[in-house]
């Protein structure tokens, strides 16, 4: 008999590019990657199959630390482990991930709180630089919808 399992997985980690919004209104930090899992066992011949798509460099280091540990106290490794494993290593990192772009979506609303205020008090030469500057912020307000859309 046999039993099978698969599913995929989302997570964000930062991406360490060089950049900065000030020089690239489109850089982002964060990077959402997806892993794939696949499990059969096969109960007759006691045996499993499993097999894991781009897994994230943490995943990598506890499952290699895991089965490192099950050599050296010479036990077999458990199936649930390392589903335990893997989704607990690619989680983490979603609140830190939420609390930028919560950043990033307050740094948008105060600015352009603060622009239509001035905007409405000062010369044409605020008004103009508003509407410069209210470009760059509908092109950042588009970065942050996508990156809704990525996570759903």
């Amino acid at each position: 008999m046999y039993v099978e399992c698969a599913y995929g997985f989302r997570y964000v980690e930062l991406n360490h590019r060089q950049g900065s919004n000030l020089e690239n209104p489109d850089y982002d930090p964060w990077s959402v990657r997806q892993t794939t899992v696949y499990q059969q066992y096969n109960s007759s011949m006691d045996r499993m199959t499993f097999v894991l798509i781009s897994p994230s460099k943490k995943t990598k280091k506890m499952l290699g630390l895991a089965v490192q540990r099950c050599l050296e106290y010479k036990r077999s490794l458990n199936a649930f482990d390392l589903h335990l494993i893997i989704i607990s290593t690619l989680h983490g990192n979603w609140r830190l991930y939420v609390r930028s772009l919560e950043r990033l979506l307050m740094s948008q609303v105060s600015n352009e709180q603060c622009c239509c205020l001035r905007a409405t008090t000062k010369t044409c030469l605020v008004r103009k630089r508003y509407i410069n500057t209210s470009q760059k912020r509908r092109r950042t307000m588009d970065t942050l919808d996508g990156h809704f859309h990525k996570i759903h």
